[in-house]
């Protein structure tokens, strides 16, 4: 069994088949996700997401002396920007659009004959993020008419949202009642304590809850990961572990001071002990893991 953390990467995955196995595949034919947080929970839905690399060029850079002949790309790209950045008050509120120049190495006194953008557009569901992917396909095109460049766009990557797997989240919850929550030392306490006064956390001293009741439905979070794309050919179980304390947000410095030390570490743990728990529990019964199948192959909205 190969247990490792859920990575985000800036393309899918690649998945090696062969009769319903996964190249990370845990029990023979399902697979596991870790994801490190601030609560302990089974029931999770994570976002569909596109990476795309947007290219303007023109047929070549100009000097200053002649920049009133030339046409910028790089006022190309920032055109698109600008639509796109209007664009975000006609999206839903779970859709992100993410955007950073890439470097053309022309210096600032040349018109650019060339620019480079990459965007990470993503939504809690797949139409809603091919329908955002299309408009800022659109927002590209209209300011390469505007500035008399050409655009090429190029798909980088894709995944679709999580397909969660209410009998395989059942059966991991049940595996993580069996494994008692991680207790804190006074020590980590009073760091959380710490931080939390530091950092302005919202918790009001509360730091840890243990073991979260299950959800009925799904709970989306908002992060993008390519193991949501293995959960269309395999039936994916996300666990959310505790490594920080409550009202830590994701990618803060709190986050990371508190992952980073015996907090962090204990919830790891936890996770760990919980997907192994959870693996004997489909080995030993396969009625779970035929379960687990049976839901998985029925077609879901």
């Amino acid at each position: 069994l190969r247990l490792a953390p859920a990575r985000k990467r800036s393309y899918v995955r690649k998945i090696i088949m062969d009769d319903r196995m996964c190249s990370m595949n845990l029990s023979d034919r399902s697979d596991l996700a870790y994801h490190s947080t601030a609560t302990v929970s089974a029931m999770t839905s994570g976002r569909r997401r596109t990476l795309k690399t947007i290219h303007f060029t023109e047929s070549a850079h100009m000097p200053p002396a002649h920049q009133k002949s030339g046409r910028s790309a790089l006022d190309a790209a920032e055109l698109m920007n600008i639509g796109v950045n209007y664009l975000r008050e006609h999206v839903t509120d779970d859709v992100r659009m993410h955007y950073a120049y890439m470097d053309n190495g022309i210096p600032a006194n040349v018109v650019p004959d060339f620019a480079k953008t990459n965007y990470f557009i993503r939504s809690t569901k797949r139409s809603r993020t091919e329908d955002a992917s299309k408009r800022v396909d659109a927002c590209a095109e209209g300011a390469a008419m505007m500035t008399g460049t050409t655009v090429d766009i190029e798909l980088v990557g894709s995944c679709m949202e999580m397909k969660v797997n209410r009998p395989l989240v059942e059966v991991y919850y049940e595996a993580m009642t069996h494994i008692p929550t991680p207790e804190y030392t006074d020590a980590e306490l009073d760091f959380a304590k710490d931080i939390s006064e530091k950092a302005g956390l919202m918790n009001n001293g509360k730091y840890f809850a243990g073991l979260y009741p299950l959800e009925d439905t799904p709970v989306p979070l908002s992060i993008g990961t390519d193991a949501s794309q293995v959960s269309h050919t395999v039936p994916l179980i996300t666990i959310s572990a505790a490594t920080m304390c409550h009202g830590t947000a994701l990618h803060h410095w709190a986050a990371r001071e508190q992952a980073g030390m015996s907090i962090g570490h204990k919830g790891m743990l936890y996770a760990a002990r919980c997907m192994a728990e959870g693996t004997k529990l489909l080995l030993s019964k396969p009625e779970y893991l035929q379960a687990v199948w049976d839901y998985h192959n029925v077609p879901q909205d």
